[in-house]
């Protein structure tokens, strides 16, 4: 700013060298010349709507205008005055100089309004296209309005308002009441009781005929009607879908214009808003009749029926203490999404004082909040208009607002559920003007930042109706390839605005690292809100930011079909303090690119499989309730075509780019999830630590997919099912539940899949097996249903608490096919978890196990309600796999009777007691594969087993294993003549064969063990396998069992149980440990990472 061409300039910056570290006023620059002194600033040119300006001087923004564009040259500068309200309309800003509303010292306080209007295809800018405000290489823009919090949290619920006590009629959800066809286009007309607020009668007109004598006919229609109702009613009447539906003077022709503007206004004015409503525009009325100070009229514009907008037209009044509402609402691309509402309630419970966690004496009268859902659907998320409060604390504000839902205010057994309450309204506004938009009605504006901008800061500003959602890289605020920003002393930063109906995005970084993205506010948009997008981009801030109510579209990028708030593309992001409170998909996605895609390929921003073995960089004190799927989701790959697929594989590494430098913990600390239908927590990869997290109402809490060999675990965390957070009760039932097609659906808090997973410090409340109840399961700890995927034996649960009585409620529970919700897969038969320290059994160190005779022996006990078992072993799974159709057998030498068979598409598994406790028989069906591979988990040097494999009794046989002793073919194994040298052999590749009978021996183990703390289920990630390969012999001849049995039959005394039952579990504790869970995640609340509970 201080590179200026006059003396007076000069003087001027030397005098801010001078005073630094006081407030320095951009508008206070003494060489500004005004833009309202056409003859000194413009040599006396006028300009118009078609006029392209370019600016060449430092002017003082002091007036309104309306150009076609403004280019602000280099060296020159645009800065708005504070002494007016300039209202900008113009189809484009260019910047090479400097664009300055204010400055962080001294912040623009009064009112200014910048619309950026056209339709599109009228011209197009290189690099910026049309309708936007660029910066281009050199050129800076500082956007610093009021310093007001952007948003907030409840202090206290705010309750529903209830039928009868505070609601007295609402239309929508009372039509036995009108009997009014929901699906009929035309204006639907109620009236009501001023002194009861309840409704007298209603009609539906149709007016949507393309005969005049049809039209006039239901116009007389309306004329009777209203012909008995008495001064001082309350008539309220909305647009329900559309109104006309071909040609609007017939309706003028028919009267209704003339006739609705004489019940409203006493006389006809020509004025009123009816007149102008089109198809598909969303429009209401409601007044008191022969009172013209009594009404309120609202038309939304929408001028093509082909687009993909909703849109919502309100109008209100107050009479007789009763607070009348009339609502249009019209779904342009989905008709039948169309309604049409009348609400009275009572008035004085319309108007009430919330309070909130934060200061927000700053809010004021007139402004906009939204008040997010605290349920599974986002859409419960409502608006509240700011009154006047002249006794309002602080932390509280006043406001008009019909409650349809409850807006939980609690933090509940140390799960904050509190609702947030987000700020719209700012007093710095860019609006894309649609309403010119041709047959685009989502063409809004967009601003966009090049390479090597000298600066941009954005704060306390509004954005409403921006991006193109029909043009994809036009977003509302949009960093495009500007690589490193982060190396000057101030980065740029997106801090405390308002960014909400929008029509793609709110914020997106492309090809840009060091962004700071901060306190802002994203309120429904198409796509995801806040987007890293080819997963190039590096040091990324994301802190304290809400979004929520994001939608769905095709038109942007693939993964926009599935939208989020935070797509994050790349692990070096950290992300503090921010909430994502409903939406479409999830509230954090996770998904990184084998390398960078789209306009960042090849760029060398990272190294071809750089980010799935990088450590996600922080995520701290984050929350995600009310998603159609998950709160947090790791998972999938992005592809180079912008799709997703596959598993992520993610891996990190100490060093990312050398394998051998051992696995890196990710920490995922004070993380939120409720009320997310499917998952709080889906996450696919490891070493993942979730910690001092909570988890509360879904479907499933938490989720871990195996996606890496690495451990996943969950830490010093609370689980919930069924919470006090009720919601908006389900059909049949008092309260939310997580799925709409499947109200059985069973809850479970941590689920048990694949793996190696730890469970350990985390308590459980509110699952409870209700005696009303016999729908639905609900469980502490649960195996997932109808999955394919298998439990690595090495999980574990360690110092888990519950509180509530089993069996009132499960502590851990897993069905069959005869169990709502699950089947009988291979896979899910033979899992297994070690409970450690017997915090969840009373049995500490041993295993829960399905109750197959085939892993159990007497010395285990079965819990019938659990539908498991707990035995005194660990587990170890041998994994076969071959070609062919032929059935995997494998049988308990200490008992023939007890075999199990697999015939999971040649990919049989099998659960077996490591260390020794029993030995094995492998046979198969004939015909036996010719070549099958066994391999194993959860073996080593102490922990194996020793298997008999049937084979023809004319076999040429070739072995391989890889471990404890590498033998790639026969001869370089051992043959021993005894069954008892190899049950001695601790160098490994020692085998017995038995001609006779048809069957050799041989063990299973490692040459390591594996660490506790080990992340794979393999000694230093390698498991033992071996080969068997008939290369001769009658492949019909391929069960030994009886034979073997005659001869090797074993006998095994394993001690029997004092008891074969399991005693009911008392609680452990009524609520969880202070210091586990998230506790409260107010945003900002924790400026330095670490225990704040210590």
């Amino acid at each position: 700013m201080c590179v200026q061409w006059s003396l007076a300039a000069a003087i001027f910056c030397l005098h801010i060298f001078l005073v630094a570290g006081q407030d320095w006023c951009p508008h206070e620059n003494p060489s500004l010349i005004a833009w309202s002194d056409t003859g000194g600033t413009w040599g006396g040119e006028v300009f118009d709507s078609y006029s392209n300006v370019t600016v060449t001087a430092d002017v003082l923004l002091d007036t309104d205008i309306d150009v076609f564009s403004i280019t602000i040259a280099s060296g020159a500068s645009l800065v708005w005055s504070p002494a007016a309200e300039p209202r900008v309309r113009v189809r484009y800003i260019l910047v090479y100089g400097s664009l300055i509303i204010g400055s962080e010292d001294c912040p623009f306080t009064n009112y200014t309004h910048i619309s950026f209007v056209g339709a599109p295809g009228a011209y197009s800018i290189p690099d910026f296209d049309e309708k936007f405000l660029g910066v281009a290489a050199g050129g800076t823009l500082e956007v610093h309005g009021e310093n007001r919090i952007g948003w907030t949290k409840l202090d206290n619920t705010i309750e529903k308002c209830d039928k009868g006590d505070c609601l007295y009629f609402n239309q929508r959800n009372d039509l036995s009441k009108t009997d009014i066809s929901k699906y009929q286009p035309g204006l639907i007309v109620t009236v009501l009781d001023e002194t009861t607020g309840l409704p007298i009668k209603y009609t539906h007109i149709r007016l949507d005929s393309n005969k005049q004598n049809k039209i006039t006919s239901n116009v007389n229609l309306l004329k009777t009607f209203m012909n008995d109702v008495q001064d001082g009613r309350v008539v309220a009447m909305e647009v329900q879908r559309y109104l006309p539906g071909t040609d609007m003077s017939l309706i003028e022709a028919a009267g209704l214009f003339d006739y609705i503007e004489t019940l409203a206004d006493l006389a006809v004015t020509n004025q009123m808003d009816i007149r102008n409503v089109e198809k598909y525009d969303a429009y209401s009325l409601v007044f008191v009749k022969g009172n013209i100070n009594q009404k309120q009229e609202r038309l939304t514009k929408q001028t093509s029926p082909a687009t993909d907008q909703a849109l919502d037209s309100v109008s209100v009044i107050v009479e007789n203490g009763y607070f009348f509402k009339a609502h249009s609402h019209v779904d342009g691309s989905d008709i039948k999404n169309s309604y049409v509402n009348v609400v009275s309630a009572n008035f004085s419970l319309v108007e009430f004082v919330i309070d909130l966690l934060d200061d927000v004496s700053l809010w004021r009268a007139g402004d906009v909040v939204v008040v997010t859902s605290t349920d599974f659907d986002w859409t419960q998320a409502e608006y509240a208009y700011v009154i006047d409060c002249p006794n309002c604390l602080p932390n509280q504000i006043k406001v008009e607002m019909i409650a349809e839902y409850t807006h939980y205010g609690e933090v509940y057994m140390n799960t904050d559920m509190r609702a947030e309450v987000a700020l719209l309204t700012r007093n710095i506004v860019f609006e894309g003007f649609d309403n010119d938009g041709g047959n685009d009605n989502t063409f809004g504006g967009h601003l966009k930042f090049l390479k090597d901008f000298e600066n941009v800061h954005i704060e306390g500003a509004e954005f409403f109706h921006m991006g193109h959602k029909n043009f994809p890289g036009r977003y509302p605020i949009n960093f495009h390839m500007c690589e490193d920003v982060d190396t000057g002393t101030n980065p740029p930063y997106i801090r405390s605005n308002s960014i909400h109906h929008n029509y793609a995005r709110c914020v997106t970084i492309r090809g840009t690292n060091g962004v700071k993205v901060e306190d802002n506010v994203c309120f429904d948009c198409y796509g995801h809100a806040y987007f890293l997008e080819d997963g190039g981009e590096k040091r990324t801030v994301f802190d304290g930011n809400l979004g929520f109510g994001q939608r769905s579209t095709s038109t942007l990028v693939q993964t926009d079909i599935n939208p989020v708030a935070f797509f994050i593309s790349n692990p070096q992001t950290y992300l503090r303090n921010n909430v994502a409170a409903g939406g479409w998909r999830a509230g954090f996605w996770f998904v990184f690119p084998n390398e960078p895609i789209g306009e960042s390929t090849g760029l060398g921003f990272m190294a071809v499989d750089e980010a799935k073995h990088t450590a996600i960089y922080e995520f701290y004190n984050n929350v995600a309730h009310s998603y159609n799927q998950a709160g947090l989701l790791i998972d999938s790959i992005l592809k180079p075509d912008g799709k997703t697929s596959g598993n992520n594989n993610y891996e990190p590494w100490n060093d990312p780019f050398n394998s051998r430098s051992g696995a890196k913990e990710v920490k995922l600390l004070r993380f939120t999830g409720y009320k997310n239908r499917l998952w709080n927590a889906y996450i696919s990869g490891g070493y993942i630590t979730l910690e001092e997290s909570s988890f509360s109402d879904s479907s499933q809490g938490v989720y871990f997919e195996r996606g890496s060999y690495q451990w996943k675990s969950v830490a010093r965390s609370v689980f919930l099912g069924d919470s006090l957070n009720v919601g908006e009760p389900s059909p049949g039932f008092n309260r939310s539940r997580p799925i709409d097609n499947d109200l059985n659906s069973n809850v479970q808090g941590f689920v048990f899949n694949e793996g190696p997973i730890k469970l350990r410090e985390s308590w459980f409340g509110d699952f409870g097996d209700f005696e009303d109840n016999t729908d639905y399961k609900s469980m502490g700890i649960g195996f997932q249903p109808r999955d394919n995927g298998d439990i690595s034996p090495r999980s574990t649960t360690e110092e888990v608490l519950f509180g509530y009585d089993d069996p009132y409620g499960l502590r851990v529970f897993d069905g069959n096919a005869s169990t709502l919700g699950y089947t009988d897969t291979d896979t899910d038969l033979v899992s297994a978890f070690i409970d450690k320290d017997g915090t969840l059994t009373t049995q500490s160190g041993n295993s829960v196990v399905k109750p197959l005779p085939f892993h159990l022996t007497d010395s285990c006990i079965t819990n019938d309600r659990w539908g498991l078992s707990v035995c005194p072993y660990n587990y170890a799974q041998l994994m076969l796999s071959y070609s062919g159709s032929a059935v995997a057998t494998m049988t308990r030498d200490d008992d023939p009777s007890l075999s199990y068979s697999d015939d999971g598409s040649n990919n049989a598994r099998f659960l077996v007691m490591r260390g020794y406790v029993t030995s094995y028989i492998l046979n198969f069906d004939a015909p036996m594969p010719k070549t099958f591979t066994i391999k194993t988990a959860a073996i080593d040097n102490a922990g194996g087993v020793r298997i008999g494999v049937c084979i023809p009794r004319n076999a040429n046989l070739e072995l391989k294993i890889n471990k404890p002793k590498k033998a790639n073919k026969i001869k370089k194994w051992q043959s021993v003549s005894t069954l008892q040298e190899v049950d001695d052999d601790t160098v490994g590749a020692k085998y017995y064969l038995d001609t006779t009978v048809g069957i050799v021996f041989f063990k299973l183990f490692h040459n390591q063990n594996i660490d506790e703390d080990q992340t794979t289920d393999c000694p230093k990630g390698v498991c033992t396998t071996a080969v068997v390969k008939i290369k001769r012999g009658d492949l019909s001849d391929s069960d030994c069992t009886a034979r073997a049995y005659a001869v090797y039959n074993r006998t095994i005394d394993f001690p029997p149980v004092p008891s074969s039952t399991f005693a009911p579990f008392p609680l452990d504790r009524v609520t969880p440990p202070e210091v586990w869970g998230a506790g409260p995640t107010r945003h900002g609340m924790f400026d330095i990472i670490g225990d704040v509970f210590d």
